[in-house]
């Protein structure tokens, strides 16, 4: 078969070793350079302007359609620019926010923005019908005072409230509950407007999952980031009723001999939560 492949003119280059009791030259490669070595020859597929080596990306083929899945297994927000072998008008689909919109790269280049754990599908071929891309027309940071009430995991139904605060912050930090699990309910109003076609509501960090309900409207649960939600149904002009209630894990509470030592992640809403109004 490597014969063959030689033949036909295929550069061969091997991960790590060549194979056994096989006669050739062929340039060895270790795994852990393979990535950039392709690259600065020219050939990756995909190729990301400031590196971001845990961005995982799949593409494939099917019935004319390019189709590319790129998730952010960073442990941060990435923004940068992202080259695909393709170009013309695309599909970007963003399962966590439930959108599809049509957009267009003329050269392959495509502006690429996702939270940690977020997973975005673009799609070239299959556009002809969506509404094009929402602009951006304006971020509100809002910073509302709130009550926050907890549930104990024991009993989730109860809500006992711990009082009103002015600032976001870890629930289970040294200065509050430090061995707290369950339910923590946070109450707030929120000034909105309807400046655009949609209005996203994120919720920015969140330790670990949260509900949203916006005047009464049960918007949906987010499990990982972003912790974002169309609220353009649900809004309206003026004050706005807000719940959000965060679940975390059973790790504050029930603690054993493997985790006793580890790094809890935080629980609760932890900033900053921001409207995101587009055209």
């Amino acid at each position: 078969v490597l014969d063959g492949m030689r033949a036909e003119g295929l550069k061969l280059i091997f991960v790590n070793r060549r194979p056994q009791n096989y006669p050739t030259d062929d340039e060895v490669i270790p795994l852990d350079e393979l990535a950039d070595r392709l690259t600065e020859r020219g050939m990756g597929d995909v190729i990301f302007e400031d590196g971001y080596a845990k961005v995982r990306v799949y593409h494939g083929r099917r019935d004319g359609s390019d189709l590319f899945m790129l998730a952010n297994e960073e442990r941060r927000r990435i923004h940068t620019t992202v080259t695909l072998p393709c170009h013309g008008e695309f599909a970007r689909v963003d399962p966590a926010n439930e959108a599809c919109f049509k957009d267009f790269t003329e050269d392959g280049k495509i502006c690429l923005s996702l939270e940690p754990s977020q997973s975005l599908f673009l799609v070239f071929g299959r556009c002809e019908e969506l509404d094009d891309v929402p602009k951006p027309m304006e971020t509100e940071v809002i910073g509302p005072e709130f009550e926050l009430s907890l549930a104990h995991y024991e009993d989730l139904n109860t809500f006992e409230s711990r009082g009103r605060f002015d600032h976001f912050f870890n629930v289970t930090g040294p200065d509050f509950k430090p061995d707290f699990s369950g339910l923590m309910r946070y109450r707030f109003q929120i000034n909105g407007q309807k400046k655009g076609r949609r209005v996203l509501l994120d919720l920015g960090r969140v330790g670990q999952s949260a509900r949203l309900v916006v005047n009464g409207a049960d918007l949906g649960v987010r499990f990982s980031a972003p912790y974002s939600f169309d609220v353009t149904e649900a809004l309206r002009e003026g004050e706005n009723d807000v719940c959000v209630t965060v679940g975390n894990t059973l790790a504050q509470a029930v603690r054993d001999r493997f985790s006793f030592n580890l790094l809890i992640a935080p629980a609760g809403l932890l900033g900053e939560i921001r409207l995101q109004y587009f055209e």
